[in-house]
């Protein structure tokens, strides 16, 4: 038994790198001679990289599986084809809003939609300068 520990945190770079390398290079180099042994590589590092990938790679089913049976539902519901469709679309445009990736992650669409790319978070945005009351809300009135 070969015991190793990693300097460094579970969502290092670095450590994620390392595990690859010793899963890809280093076991099968030194397992070549004993073909029936086996190799696990276990820890923080390599339990979070295990996990990253195996919901990595079931994220596409589940998107198939929502949009596909909210499709066959409204279509069965509505007997209409561009009721389904558009709901598809409105989902998968609010889901990529949600993470970020139409406005703010690399910053598409966000002229268009009044987003300042140098701010990291929508609370940045707002104003925090109290009124003229001393509440940092500020009300409307009507004139």
């Amino acid at each position: 038994m070969l015991s190793y520990t990693m300097a460094g945190m579970q969502n290092d770079p670095a450590g994620r790198a390392i595990v690859d390398r010793v899963r890809d290079v280093a076991v099968p180099a030194a397992l070549a001679s004993a073909p029936d042994a086996r190799a696990y590589i276990t820890g923080p590092v390599a339990t979070a990289l295990d996990t990253a990938r195996f919901y990595g790679d079931g994220m596409p089913l589940v998107f198939l599986f929502v949009l596909g049976l909210s499709f066959l539902l409204l279509l069965v519901a509505f007997r209409s084809i561009i009721i389904p469709l558009q709901a598809i679309l409105l989902n998968l445009g609010s889901t990529a809003a949600a993470y970020g990736v139409l406005v703010f992650q690399e910053g598409w669409l966000g002229s268009q939609m009044g987003s300042d790319r140098g701010s990291s978070s929508p609370s940045s945005r707002c104003s925090s300068s109290p009124s003229s009351s001393g509440s940092p809300w500020t009300t409307m009135s009507s004139s």
